[in-house]
């Protein structure tokens, strides 16, 4: 019965499931469950990730030279910004390699990026930035349609800038986070009370 079936545990479920998890390749799988809006994602290991198609196509790692350690890859960043693109122009530090500008304030810029405080771009010890008076998105306000986990994580980094972010939920389909626990009680009055969900949906 339905009934039944939701009671099974992972030991049931694996005997079945198992013969038509070996027929199926990961990516078969992940795109199937997609489809059918299940949440899921591939796992592979650590040297399988740079020859995924996803991350040869957004060109994810940079190849930069390191004096050590010779010519390795790096992550690049998570987002593309057409305008304003990360740059990763400098290996990982040796160790110790910048212990004297850390105490002094003096760490070196980047390749060609100049330093404020001193005309031609050299550092100054005591050179500060002047705290900002407002938040950069104070005054922005946005929509939030994301739910579970890495939306919410995302918006409430907005919120921290200064945006005001309004949340959209759905009745028929609430979030997965509010029906997690752990709850303050044993068990919940309604769907506010998931912990989970209250520590991901702040700002």
């Amino acid at each position: 019965t339905a009934e039944r079936r939701r009671e099974l545990t992972p030991e049931e479920i694996e005997p079945r499931l198992r013969p038509w998890l070996d027929a199926h390749t990961r990516h078969e799988i992940f795109h199937t469950l997609q489809k059918r809006r299940c949440p899921a994602a591939p796992l592979f290991r650590v040297g399988e990730v740079p020859d995924e198609e996803h991350m040869q196509a957004r060109h994810f790692f940079v190849t930069i030279e390191h004096p050590e350690a010779g010519r390795l890859s790096y992550p690049s960043a998570l987002a593309k910004f057409s305008r304003t693109p990360a740059a990763f122009e400098r290996p990982a530090p040796l160790l110790g390699q910048h212990n004297d500008e850390l105490r002094t304030g003096t760490l070196p810029a980047a390749p060609n990026e100049p330093r404020p405080g001193v005309p031609g771009g050299a550092a100054s010890p005591h050179a500060t930035s002047p705290s900002p008076t407002r938040k950069p998105l104070e005054g922005v306000r946005l929509t939030d349609l994301c739910w579970v986990w890495a939306g919410p994580s995302g918006t409430a980094l907005l919120a921290y800038l200064g945006a005001e972010v309004i949340r959209i939920e759905s009745q028929s389909h609430i979030c997965l986070t509010r029906r997690n626990t752990p709850w303050p009680w044993a068990r919940p009055a309604d769907v506010n009370q998931s912990i989970t969900y209250n520590s991901l949906n702040f700002n």
